[in-house]
């Protein structure tokens, strides 16, 4: 089966981005105000892609074992995420001083 000669040009023509022409699409996207917010934006997408392309997933023949693997990992990098914020120093001198607050304007 041949391809047609327009298809075989829509093929031969895909559009690439250029590091300059990502630049300005970002800048243009977000309109970062200073040099750093700009760093900022650059750097999140920068992770972004590299986790991205870390974190591929094949599909195996059972989609729904698949899926449910997904939901399990995120799930398990969620529940880290959230210990480590309810766990740390901070959070929990924070959460103290809210249940003193609590106690006392509920036992005034």
């Amino acid at each position: 089966m041949s391809n047609s000669p327009q298809q075989q040009n829509a093929l031969q023509t895909t559009e690439t981005f250029s590091s300059d022409e990502f630049s300005a699409l970002l800048n243009k996207e977000f309109r970062p105000k200073t040099d750093q917010a700009k760093e900022a934006v650059e750097n999140a997408v920068k992770t972004l892609a590299q986790q991205a392309l870390e974190n591929t997933v094949t599909v195996s023949s059972d989609a729904y074992r698949t899926i449910q693997a997904l939901i399990a990992e995120i799930d398990e990098k969620l529940s880290q995420q959230i210990n480590q914020i309810i766990h740390h120093d901070d959070f929990q001198k924070l959460e103290g001083a809210w249940h003193g607050l609590h106690y006392l304007v509920n036992n005034s």
